[in-house]
């Protein structure tokens, strides 16, 4: 909801060519976000000042990133990207 206390938390997986978790991955992923949302970022285990960033490494392959809505609907953008892997898109719309 566009009240500005949801917030939305998204999943990042780095996964081979047959969709299987690449569980020694640890590298840097970049982050955009648009539309009517607060980025709040994600979390590197035992990185210092690596809160809020538009970018965050992997983890076993894994991480996780999180948005906030505002008080305005419409639709937001999230949009991973890292060399040699395709972008990764989500998008969702808040309602009033």
């Amino acid at each position: 909801m566009a009240d500005g206390s949801d917030v939305a938390f998204i999943d990042v997986e780095v996964v081979d060519a047959k969709g299987n978790r690449c569980p020694t991955d640890e590298t840097r992923v970049d982050f955009e976000a648009t539309g009517p949302a607060i980025w709040r970022g994600g979390y590197n285990s035992g990185i210092p000042g690596s809160t809020n960033n538009k970018y965050l490494n992997t983890e076993c392959g894994i991480n996780r990133v999180s948005v906030r809505s505002t008080l305005t609907p419409g639709t937001i953008t999230i949009t991973a990207k890292r060399d040699g892997l395709k972008p990764a898109v989500i998008q969702s719309s808040q309602n009033p």
